[in-house]
């Protein structure tokens, strides 16, 4: 079957990468009491650590700093959780890939899903601080879904393409964790890009900054440039390019690897 033809398969049979998807959060959570909460409070409590090491080291600061942290953490998250996640996907579903006649990308839109429902849980903390600061949401914030949806077409591309090469080389999943450790912290997650550093080669040529920044600014009123939003949606397309490409040379020996 082509490669595109099988993705678009697995498209359609949403009921098993949803209910899967969905599962995989739940799981990890099962005979907790708080269960998915815990998400919640682990963000909370990972936020308020740097805003207290912000404040103390540049004195008090207003709520910005706050709802810039409460949503830049879960975008990158997200994205983190693409890449790191992808190279696992079909690992974690051996047995389902060796028991029933399924079109294979539907274990990767099935890590997807699970990326996307950790990443709503990590929404809370944003709309609760928003709230308490009120913090006015306009006609502006609707932007932040087609930008959603850019990452998401992103994290497709990436899984797909990593998917298949993570069953080939086992050392690829922690490469990839040692370097998104590295990017966290060149990018502007939880430092703020000030007008100086915005024409420096660790923002101008990070991918992840044009990625966080068009579901970033939207939430904070803030404007893109249009440069911005056609340099995301580049890379974008081109990872999910690239992505299916991958995809479809490992394709057929994948499952002699598993």
């Amino acid at each position: 079957m082509p490669a595109l033809k099988e993705v678009w398969m697995s498209v359609l049979a949403w009921k098993i990468w949803l209910y899967t998807g969905v599962d995989d959060v739940l799981g990890r959570y099962r005979r907790t009491i708080l269960g998915p909460l815990w998400i919640v409070i682990s963000q909370c409590a990972f936020i308020f650590g740097l805003y207290l090491i912000r404040k103390s080291i540049a004195g008090p600061d207003n709520a910005n700093y706050l709802l810039f942290l409460a949503i830049s953490i879960p975008a990158w998250n997200l994205i983190a959780s693409f890449l790191i996640d992808g190279t696992n996907s079909l690992l974690r579903s051996k047995g389902y890939i060796e028991s029933y006649p399924l079109p294979m990308p539907i274990f990767v839109i099935r890590t997807v899903v699970a990326c996307l429902v950790n990443f709503f849980h990590l929404l809370v903390v944003f709309a609760l601080i928003a709230i308490i600061y009120q913090h006015p949401l306009t006609l502006n914030a609707l932007w932040f879904i087609p930008a959603l949806l850019i990452i998401t077409m992103f994290g497709f591309g990436a899984c797909l393409g990593l998917s298949g090469l993570g069953v080939r080389f086992r050392d690829l999943s922690p490469a990839i964790s040692a370097v998104i450790g590295l990017m966290f912290v060149l990018t502007p997650v939880f430092w703020v890009p000030v007008p100086e550093l915005m024409n420096s080669a660790i923002v101008r040529y990070n991918p992840f900054f044009y990625l966080i920044e068009i579901m970033r600014e939207p939430l904070l009123q803030s404007s893109i440039s249009p440069n911005v939003w056609m340099t995301a949606l580049l890379i974008s397309v081109g990872t999910f390019i690239a992505g299916l490409t991958i995809y479809k040379m490992t394709r057929p020996t994948v499952i002699y690897w598993l």
